[in-house]
């Protein structure tokens, strides 16, 4: 009953009115009700707005299909996550946790304590305040970090109200699959990369729908960190490839590109047969007959077996990953970035200034005895200040505007460790200038400014990649010239440009 008067009112008095927070808005989903930001109140909040058919039963381990829905949604609360298995990692930090409350305040979301899994998960989230402003405001659409082995939009680090409030921009963040689920590298799979197609929908979703939250179609751009990051650089080589891919104005690549996965075409079933065997699918023997009892399992048997190590004592769950397929991900990037083979679209590019800080945590034995010699903090040093200056140089040389930056700022409340200073993750509350928001500390005076400056950079890209930057006196990148964009330098505000061969000394190790 209520569904056939929301569709009458909809008929009768369009959309085109005075804007009404949390107003009902008609989607190809269906009619989503939203409600008012607790934290930013004039911000209208959607969550978990649904953009895919639930990947349940046959189509768990299939590229996503679009949901189509009729009738009234109330967009009031988050989805669940995607699933994963973080037990083994949130187990072996509980000491460093119990000792430090500022640690456990950016892990709890993060490392996703506390927070439910289900398979239908493929569901985004919307800030939008179209009562004033412009109209047909930019859309920022943002992918999450995590290896590619767990991430979450709910999280407080990536509420994006305050973002949508100052900024006057549509904010979205999108779940994607992660690990076995959204990476299965399975005998006899048609479509491997399912978290990477996962993203490309919800930005057709997006592109299809986000007019009706005040957003303009015309100027989305999609932002991401870490593997977040990668997927947003992939998508550029993607639609390169694919003309009829949802179209982007513009890309921001925080922590990560698509450099740091090497595309091979080497694939081997081994994760997914360790996961076959333990829950009963059987092992290689089996081949592609593990599918269809895979999907037959119950949720929770694949989670706890994804708890389990692989035969060179890795977490099994991070065992998933892209692999080269020729459509999403290529075996080849190397080649395609010297030929220039990325949407001609602007880029923002750029990481934290020591990335390998989270090493510091426990005084490095976490990483030590979780993820052995192999994770440390100058790899990580080395793989994200190395990987911006690639695409950035990629870029530069194939014509395509570029801007790079350095994030520096050491703050009282991103504390997680001695030493650990702008670690890999602490410039997203920046960005969404959510510190005080999930930390319950205080913002420096600095902080607040620099965070602002950071957030207003981010926000004049996406409405405007060709020239807002410019506009702002930032240069496009060149590594002969001080271009690198520095915010929050020596703790403070005020925006610095630097030559880039500051922070690029160790990149002749990895032959960039």
């Amino acid at each position: 009953m209520r569904s056939s008067l929301v569709l009458s009112f909809l008929l009768i008095f369009p959309l085109s009115i005075a804007w009404q927070i949390g107003q009902i808005v008609e989607t190809s989903s269906g009619c989503m009700e939203g409600h008012a930001s607790s934290w930013k109140t004039e911000v209208s909040e959607y969550l978990g707005i649904p953009f895919a058919k639930p990947p349940i039963d046959s189509m768990r381990f299939a590229a996503p299909k679009p949901f189509e829905g009729k009738g009234l949604f109330i967009a009031e609360r988050y989805s669940p996550d995607c699933p994963t298995n973080t037990d083994a990692i949130t187990t072996a930090l509980s000491k460093a946790f119990a000792d430090n409350t500022g640690l456990a305040a950016f892990g709890k979301d993060f490392l996703q304590i506390g927070h439910n899994f289900s398979d239908d998960c493929l569901k985004l989230n919307v800030w939008t305040k179209p009562q004033v402003g412009e109209n047909g405001k930019a859309v920022m659409v943002y992918f999450y970090g995590g290896g590619f082995w767990l991430g979450s939009s709910n999280n407080k680090q990536v509420d994006g109200a305050r973002l949508a409030q100052e900024e006057d921009v549509v904010v979205v963040t999108v779940n994607y699959r992660v690990s076995m689920f959204g990476f299965p590298n399975a005998p006899g799979l048609p479509d491997q990369n399912l978290g990477l197609l996962d993203t490309r929908l919800a930005v057709q979703w997006v592109y299809d729908n986000i007019a009706a939250f005040g957003g303009d179609p015309k100027r989305i751009t999609i932002f991401g960190f870490s593997a977040g990051g990668v997927s947003v650089d992939l998508y550029a080589y993607g639609q390169a490839q694919n003309a009829t891919s949802p179209p982007v104005n513009g890309y921001i690549s925080q922590s990560g590109t698509a450099s740091l996965i090497p595309g091979s075409t080497d694939i081997n079933h081994d994760a997914w047969y360790t996961v076959s065997s333990a829950v009963g699918c059987g092992g290689a023997a089996n081949g592609n007959n593990t599918i269809a009892c895979m999907r037959k399992k119950p949720l929770i048997d694949l989670i706890k077996a994804l708890g389990g190590r692989t035969s060179e004592n890795q977490p099994l769950v991070g065992a998933f990953t892209p692999v080269s397929d020729g459509k999403v991900f290529f075996s080849n990037m190397t080649e395609r970035a010297a030929a220039g083979r990325f949407a001609r679209r602007p880029m923002l590019v750029g990481n934290s200034n020591n990335e390998g800080g989270i090493d510091k945590i426990d005084n490095g034995k976490f990483f030590r005895d979780f993820f052995g010699d192999r994770t440390t903090g100058t790899v990580l040093n080395i793989a994200m200040t190395c990987g911006s200056k690639n695409a950035a140089k990629a870029r530069k040389a194939g014509g395509v505007k570029i801007w790079r930056y350095r994030y520096i700022g050491d703050w009282p409340n991103q504390y997680i460790a001695d030493g650990a200073g702008a670690y890999h993750g602490s410039e997203n509350p920046m960005v969404f200038g959510t510190s005080e928001h999930y930390r319950n500390q205080s913002d420096t005076s600095a902080e607040t400014a620099a965070s602002k400056e950071m957030r207003h950079a981010f926000a004049v890209f996406a409405k405007d990649p060709d020239n807002g930057l410019r506009k702002l006196g930032f240069p496009e990148y060149d590594e002969s010239k001080p271009s690198l964009i520095r915010f929050g330098y020596q703790n403070k505000s005020g925006i610095t440009f630097a030559e880039s061969s500051l922070y690029d000394d160790n990149c002749s190790l990895v032959g960039l």
